[in-house]
């Protein structure tokens, strides 16, 4: 039995399905109002509810595979999208098994999908996908095919920070096209000078070009946006370190710690820490603040 009597919307759905059990799109819905009520166990149970028969099936099972992997469930997850992909061929639950893997960092396993996704597509060309399959080959370092995607992504999306942010940094990371990379970072904070991730990218472009005083401008700035992220509390630490504010630098790594850092992300501040060498300390190689690479929704 479900607890209806604190969610006004939870008893408009029981309603509909007395009337109709066969109402399966409001169990979607449902699940939707429930997920964002943070009755995530009650949104699993409704999702469960849908039927293989279901029209709504393959959507249902996306959102129950994401609801699983917000819980820790990956394996679950993994399990839940995949089976229902193997008897329901959706593109949506496609892009969302893809994402599943991305976000567990498998990601030749969800550049796979993502090249079986643009095949499909043909001729109308996705730029989410293409970048969401870049973002991956470049997290497995495969970076002449990574770029192509990248660049043609961009034309596809000529407007589109992330894709902008991403080549721009990845560019300036590899010392490569400096000059052009940094336009295409100016431009996406021109279209979205509220993002951290992309002021972060500004500032640790310049800090990779040993430009620490503007590093630290731009990174104050990004931890300003997002004083919970761990990479950008640990990005001012570094460029603290450089310009002399040793006592500062210190205080955002300590943080970065306590923000649930991954677990590589945590053995190189802590390389840091330990060996009273900052940046210069053995394994303490900070990486960017890149995007996730992961697939985007169904259009």
């Amino acid at each position: 039995m479900y607890q209806t009597n604190d969610d006004l919307s939870s008893v408009y759905f029981v309603l509909a399905l007395a009337l109709d059990p066969d109402l399966h799109a409001a169990r979607s819905l449902w699940a939707q109002a429930l997920e964002n009520g943070g009755r995530r166990e009650d949104a699993i149970r409704v999702l469960r509810e849908v039927p293989a028969s279901s029209a709504y099936y393959a959507n249902a099972q996306g959102q129950l595979a994401s609801l699983l992997n917000a819980q820790g469930k990956s394996e679950e997850a993994l399990r839940v999208a995949a089976e229902a992909l193997a008897g329901t061929p959706d593109r949506g639950l496609q892009l969302q098994l893809a994402d599943l893997y991305i976000s567990l960092e498998r990601y030749a396993d969800g550049e796979a999908i993502l090249s079986e996704v643009i095949a499909a597509d043909g001729a109308k060309e996705d730029w989410r996908v293409i970048f969401a399959r870049g973002a991956a080959r470049e997290r497995q370092g495969n970076w002449q095919a990574a770029e192509a995607d990248l660049k043609h992504a961009l034309e596809l999306r000529p407007e589109s920070a992330t894709v902008l942010n991403y080549l721009g940094y990845s560019w300036i990371d590899r010392g490569e096209n400096l000059e052009e990379g940094f336009a295409l970072i100016r431009r996406a904070v021109i279209l979205e000078p509220l993002s951290g991730h992309i002021i972060d990218s500004l500032g640790w472009a310049h800090y990779k070009l040993g430009q620490y005083e503007e590093a630290v401008d731009y990174l104050e700035r990004a931890v300003e946006l997002m004083p919970g992220d761990p990479v950008l509390n640990d990005h001012l630490g570094d460029a603290y370190w450089r310009v002399g504010r040793r006592l500062e630098a210190t205080f955002q790594w300590e943080r970065a710690l306590t923000l649930d850092p991954t677990e590589k992300d945590r053995e190189r501040i802590n390389a840091k820490l330990h060996s009273k060498l900052g940046p210069d300390a053995p394994e303490a190689v900070s990486t960017p603040a890149a995007p996730p690479a992961s697939a985007p929704e169904t259009p």
